[in-house]
């Protein structure tokens, strides 16, 4: 299990990235540095397909439909409606409802799998709802009176919506991984990265026949300090904190329950913090420090919770996946 735990958590830090790398892209869209990322990383997922082409090429077709669902819903639908919440609400809110996903990652897990009584599953949730509130309570209750009633409300109805896509390709993508023995972690995450391709490029086409204006275009063809770090950013972000997360994610999540890697999933949001405060160099407050601390004792109570229960069924869960590779 701990072989799992240190992968989830690497994979953890990689998407922690994905909370500093946007800031340094302020001359683009949200839209653009989303499509920008997945195009990079459906680019680097072909580069790796060519490697196992004639195996991949000639999977059943629905293990396809399933790749291109999973990175429909969880890259695509996922942070499309991340970014209509900032947008529509804010970002407050938004990262509240979003950060809540451990939560339900782990209850939606365990009623999937029944690794463990829901009472011992209580605390833990509760610690790390108590620490967003803390941590967010700030940007919470300052707010910008200028919102409309109506924008907040679905500002709010999108980013539940995004916490239900990552809740279940979660617990999904790890049900799928432990039923397919023979499809390696790196195999699969190709799948998704070239799946996501698919609906990049289906996505750019639409955008630029409706909605991109042709003036637009020409910051992309002229050389320019902002289009170098465009560039950099986008491929920090589809190289490392998409494939290589996906990677990392997809090793570890297999040798461990499923409410305890959803739990896991908090330390996206706490290695991001990390870098945050790292960058605007500064320690956290009294109620961030607070709400860390909360968060941290949550799932060392949960590993405290499935270490003894699982150091049985440690190596049968190796056995099943002796394969290992990759918003």
């Amino acid at each position: 299990m701990l072989k799992g735990v240190i992968l989830a958590l690497s994979a953890c830090f990689v998407w922690g990235l994905i909370f500093v790398i946007p800031t340094y892209l302020h001359a683009f869209s949200p839209i653009e540095i989303a499509l920008g990322r997945h195009f990079v990383n459906g680019l680097t997922s072909l580069f790796f397909f060519c490697f196992c082409f004639k195996k991949l090429i000639n999977l059943p077709k629905l293990m396809w439909f399933k790749a291109l669902k999973f990175a429909l819903i969880v890259n695509i639908i996922y942070y499309t409606c991340i970014v209509l919440g900032v947008q529509l609400a804010d970002a407050a809110i938004t990262t509240l409802i979003a950060g809540i996903a451990p939560i339900t990652i782990a209850l939606y897990g365990n009623w999937q799998q029944n690794e463990c009584d829901y009472k011992k599953l209580i605390l833990p949730c509760i610690l790390i709802f108590a620490g967003l509130i803390l941590v967010n309570a700030q940007s919470l209750f300052t707010h910008s009176d200028t919102l409309s009633v109506n924008n907040y409300i679905l500002g709010i109805l999108f980013a539940s919506i995004a916490l239900i896509a990552w809740s279940w390709f979660v617990v999904a993508n790890t049900q799928f991984l432990k039923t397919c023995p023979t499809l390696t972690y790196f195999e699969w995450a190709s799948m998704l990265g070239v799946a996501t391709l698919f609906w990049v490029v289906i996505g750019t086409a639409i955008m630029g026949f409706f909605v991109l204006d042709t003036s637009q275009l020409q910051r992309y063809m002229i050389p320019s300090d902002e289009l170098t770090t465009f560039l950099v950013g986008i491929g920090i972000l589809g190289c490392i904190c998409s494939w290589l997360g996906t990677f990392l994610w997809n090793s570890g999540c297999t040798h461990l329950p499923l409410s305890l890697s959803g739990q896991l999933t908090i330390f996206e949001t706490l290695f991001g913090l990390t870098f945050v405060f790292a960058l605007d160099q500064r320690l956290p407050t009294l109620l961030e420090f607070s709400g860390i601390l909360l968060m941290l004792l949550a799932v060392l109570y949960c590993m405290n919770t499935f270490m003894p229960q699982h150091s049985h069924a440690l190596p049968a869960a190796v056995k099943v996946k002796a394969n290992d590779l990759p918003d």
